[in-house]
């Protein structure tokens, strides 16, 4: 019995259709072990990165030296600040705090707080104070660190 001569034609051998196959296995893996790669990369870049924050944020040490109160009109206090730690910081913030409520008396933003190792800054605060009053001083650093100490008028 004789067929159709398109009948006998056959579509692509196993073999090309298997290296076809192959290949595209081959380009999505390689493709995925690039993206994993990456990803790998970028969670051990802000690993690092956290580490070194932590480390720098556990060396950073200061020591609210002087609290001054100037009876003039307007009343200021002057703080003092000493920088013990083994980095250089950055103040960002100085904030009175009530003792008794915790409510916010006044905040200062500092943008001239860079202090080196074992150096000292002093600002004034303007807040009328009330002799023997006692309040918070709180000093917050850039890398989020805060100091706090409780003083009272004269």
């Amino acid at each position: 019995m004789n067929l159709p001569s398109r009948l006998h034609k056959r579509g692509l051998s196993t073999v090309v259709t298997s290296a076809i196959l192959l290949a595209a296995v081959a380009v999505m893996g390689t493709m995925i072990v690039g993206w994993s790669d990456m990803k790998l990369s970028n969670q051990q870049m802000a690993l690092s990165m956290t580490f070194s924050d932590s480390i720098n944020k556990i060396n950073e040490d200061l020591l609210i030296d002087h609290v001054w109160f100037v009876n003039s009109v307007p009343k200021v206090t002057n703080v003092t600040l000493t920088n013990t730690g083994s980095l250089a910081l950055n103040v960002t913030e100085i904030k009175f705090i009530d003792p008794t409520d915790g409510s916010t008396i006044t905040t200062q933003s500092i943008t001239d707080g860079r202090m080196l190792v074992h150096k000292s800054y002093s600002t004034n605060v303007t807040y009328s104070w009330i002799s023997k009053v006692p309040i918070d001083v709180v000093v917050t650093t850039e890398r989020g660190n805060i100091i706090l100490t409780q003083v009272a008028p004269p």
